[in-house]
């Protein structure tokens, strides 16, 4: 058994159902009473072997034929110690009623309304236990239980832009037959150009019959969406004539996704240090065109990608906006930079084994002291870079140095963001450890990425500068569960 489920085992012997670990990845597992909640929950976050300081969120599930009908589940996540647990709890389907983690965990006020909203359970002790997505006269139950009707209990019909569940399909709808006529763009022509580059836009109206949405509307909606080029111009409650019929019941619209921290070129599989002289430029541009497709496909609009070979991104980037290659808006930044022996450069071999594309420049990655960095961030801005990313700690997948520590100094950080700053661009600071972050900050970097170890008063200086926190916790997870699997190295996993 896992040591930590050991010891909430021991530390509660009496209020701890019982403890597994389940899945592929052996996630941790703790079933408790519902009124041990509060203080099995102060344990997990104050004791410091545990350390779970995140509350990621709160969920419920209805088991309509079981005694204790309702399951609330609390996923929390340690980020000095890397490591989750699920505590549950089961609640009765008269009066279900648990304790409020408020105290421990203020995030859970507005988690707990939703599970409160839309599953039914009060949640005792929260400062304000009131509906959050669901509007506060609404008295027809709690969607989200299985006893709820998939029609609703008939308050959708006093809303006017939701349609009668009972309306009929007009006949070509029905059909699925839509005359020819029908299925014609709308054209829109741009004053002060000539006839034969008219239109320079072309404007659809589609119907849209969409599937369900948040479990509170349950069933079907049927939306018009007025569409100009690759946006959404508004939505409408009926179809103009002409309009398009699109079929979408199976699925659910949402707006374009946006992914802060990618890495385009590079692969998941390829972790093991002899891809680095095993990857040509051109394999790892090949590679950017691949994933920048699938990113498009999975629902991601935009991408900020930190840091690609020299200048693989800004490349892709402009293809897509030629509309050569398919893919997302891409905010594209060069080579990350860093220090010699640093984050971004290759260590720990023999000097005479290297990799370079561009040795006069150090391939735009390498930099000591501020006329060098200053030389850096302008070459790069010079090959048409959107962003800048600089090492301001040591990281993860580098051999050599510790991701905790600082590498860029201050007052290098700070003329690189001056660089930036004055041409127009943003500035990414790869950090780690307390003092790398709040040293970025203070120099004017715009975001931090990873901030791993953030201390309060760096999320005081995060709050203070305006700066944002790319926190992309996925990436643990992703690392951690496969990393044997992907065979990557102990050194850079421990």
């Amino acid at each position: 058994m896992h040591p930590l489920l050991t010891k909430l085992k021991d530390q509660f012997p009496d209020a701890v159902l019982g403890v597994r670990e389940e899945g592929p990845y052996q996630d941790l597992v703790a079933q408790v009473e519902p009124a041990a909640v509060p203080e099995v929950a102060r344990f997990l976050h104050d004791d410091p072997a545990m350390s779970f300081d995140m509350l990621s969120d709160i969920l419920s599930v209805d088991y309509p034929e079981d005694k204790d009908r309702f399951e609330v589940i609390y996923l929390l996540k340690s980020l000095p110690r890397n490591h989750r647990l699920r505590l549950k709890a089961r609640v009765p389907e008269n009066g279900p009623t648990i304790p409020t983690v408020t105290t421990v965990w203020k995030g859970a006020n507005f988690l707990e309304r939703e599970v409160y909203d839309l599953m039914g359970i009060k949640f005792s002790g929260h400062p304000d236990l009131r509906r959050i997505l669901l509007p506060e006269d609404y008295e027809e139950g709690h969607p989200l239980r299985k006893d709820f009707p998939t029609e609703g209990r008939g308050w959708r019909s006093s809303f006017p832009f939701l349609p009668r569940l009972d309306e009929p399909a007009s006949p070509a709808v029905a059909a699925g037959e839509i005359p020819e006529e029908q299925h014609r763009p709308f054209l829109k022509e741009a004053e002060g150009l000539p006839e034969d580059v008219q239109p320079v836009r072309r404007q659809e109206e589609l119907l849209l019959n969409m599937g369900p949405q948040h479990p509170a509307t349950h069933g079907v909606l049927r939306v018009v969406l007025e569409i100009e080029g690759e946006r959404i111009k508004s939505v409408g409650a009926q179809p103009p004539p002409g309009a398009e019929i699109v079929d979408l019941s199976s699925a659910t619209v949402l707006p374009g996704l946006i992914d802060a921290h990618v890495h385009l070129t590079s692969r998941a599989d390829h972790f093991e240090d002899i891809w680095q002289f095993k990857t040509s430029l051109s394999q790892a541009s090949m590679v950017a065109v691949v994933h920048a497709r699938r990113t498009l496909e999975a629902g991601f609009t935009t991408v900020r990608d930190v840091s690609s070979p020299p200048f693989a991104a800004v490349d892709l980037r402009d293809l897509v906006n030629e509309g050569y290659l398919p893919g997302p808006r891409i905010v594209a930044s060069g080579p990350c930079i860093s220090i010699t022996g640093g984050h971004c450069d290759l260590n720990n071999y023999p000097p005479e084994v290297r990799v370079s594309i561009f040795p006069a420049e150090r391939d735009f990655a390498q930099a000591d002291g501020v006329d060098q960095i200053r030389h850096l961030v302008r070459a790069q801005i010079q090959h048409g870079v959107d962003v800048i990313k600089v090492a301001a700690s040591g990281g993860v997948f580098s051999r050599g140095d510790t991701p905790g520590v600082p590498q860029l100094t201050v007052e290098e950080l700070r003329v690189a963001a001056f660089e930036a700053h004055k041409t127009g661009r943003r500035i990414a600071a790869h950090a780690h450890g307390t003092q790398s972050i709040k040293g970025a900050l203070s120099a004017g970097v715009d975001s931090i990425e990873h901030g791993t170890l953030i201390d309060d008063e760096g999320i005081r200086l995060l709050k203070e500068k305006g700066a944002w926190l790319v926190g992309d916790l996925y990436n643990d997870d992703y690392i951690l569960g496969k990393a044997e699997e992907l065979r990557i190295p102990k050194e850079y996993v421990e």
